[in-house]
């Protein structure tokens, strides 16, 4: 695999200047996500990118969708995490993910230590909350004795966010919750279930930001222009991008005869532009349409934060820094207003 460090090196510079200018917009959180010999994807290290982050933004929440739990220590997660949270004042929020097969095969992690997931878990906020030593003796992992330094700063320790098939756990683990390459008819029932379960293990509904929905975004002057300017970025994207890993976790669900969850993904892989935005997985208009999208997905699935990826294929930092300053000036306060109103309050379906 070829890898231009030159080519590299500015294309980080891109996308962390990307982040400061929405952190300066008024964006309310920045997240990315944890890939390994990804051609897609650069952001081997998260945690490393938000302590970039930390330094170089001042209001927004940071959010790393890694850490991919059972690829790493779980006690080196802990120490990281506590020590972002230390060092930004409290604007970390703990991502944990169990994560792609594909992620395990660039490590030569067998699949079946996916399991290892809901342990490290455990450990890792027993760690941060556990103010004594400790031993631990579990299914996976053996540590005496157990004491983290330094401590994270937010009490009783950073929220953590979480996405995927495990919405049920999410709930239970009193964690975030949130989905994104699902189509829209897909999320309303998984939403449902994060809902249902968080209501049964703590005696009330969710609060509604927990609940998010990711999106890749293109805002330009009028729609015709974003749809002429963004599709051929985002079919990029899925065909040239990620749908060779879509074929490469479809062959290992036929050798392992068990289904996989990127690999049910491929048909999106095979839709045409207008399909993508038919179910609604890409967003693109001017901010008026645009938000009318956003606010017809909301109204249909229920979540309450939106999760824009701005900056998607081969779309230039020119296009993306356009599309995020238009967001930000006329899309996200109307969002924002209709996301704090109280007359959208999901319910937790009841079931006689």
């Amino acid at each position: 695999m070829e890898f231009d460090p030159e080519k590299g090196h500015q294309l980080y510079l891109e996308y962390l200047d990307e982040f400061e200018q929405a952190d300066q917009l008024g964006f309310d959180l920045l997240t990315f996500n944890e890939h390994h010999s990804k051609e897609y994807n650069l952001d081997a290290g998260p945690n490393l990118i938000a302590a970039y982050l930390v330094a170089r933004t001042k209001r927004a929440k940071i959010l790393p969708t890694g850490a991919i739990l059972p690829i790493h220590n779980p006690l080196r997660i802990a120490e990281e995490y506590a020590m972002l949270d230390v060092i930004s004042g409290g604007r970390i929020i703990a991502g944990f993910e169990r994560g792609g097969i594909t992620n395990y095969l660039a490590y030569s992690v067998p699949l079946e230590e996916k399991a290892k997931f809901e342990e490290a878990w455990e450990l890792i906020v027993k760690a941060w909350t556990t103010h004594e030593p400790f031993s631990w003796n579990g299914k996976f992992y053996h540590f005496d004795p157990v004491s983290i330094w330094p401590r994270p700063l937010t009490k009783p320790h950073p929220p953590i966010h979480t996405a995927g098939p495990s919405a049920a756990f999410a709930a239970v683990k009193d964690a975030s919750y949130g989905l994104w390459v699902q189509p829209t008819s897909e999320i309303s029932g998984v939403f449902d279930t994060y809902r249902e379960a968080y209501l049964k293990a703590h005696g009330r509904e969710p609060e509604r930001e927990r609940v998010s929905l990711i999106r890749s975004v293109y805002v330009s002057d009028n729609t015709d222009r974003a749809n002429e300017e963004s599709s051929e970025h985002i079919l990029y994207t899925w065909k040239t991008l990620w749908r060779p890993s879509m074929m490469a976790v479809k062959k290992e669900e036929d050798r392992i005869g068990r289904k996989l969850f990127w690999a049910s993904r491929l048909f999106l892989s095979e839709m045409d532009y207008q399909g993508l935005v038919d179910v609604g997985v890409h967003i693109a208009g001017s901010p008026e349409h645009v938000l009318d999208q956003i606010l017809k997905q909301q109204k249909e699935v229920g979540f309450g934060t939106f999760i824009g990826e701005f900056r998607f294929g081969n779309l230039s930092h020119r296009m993306a820094k356009r599309s995020i300053e238009l967001f930000a000036e006329k899309v996200m306060p109307q969002l924002k207003e209709h996301l704090h109103s109280p007359k959208i309050k999901p319910q937790v379906p009841v079931n006689d």
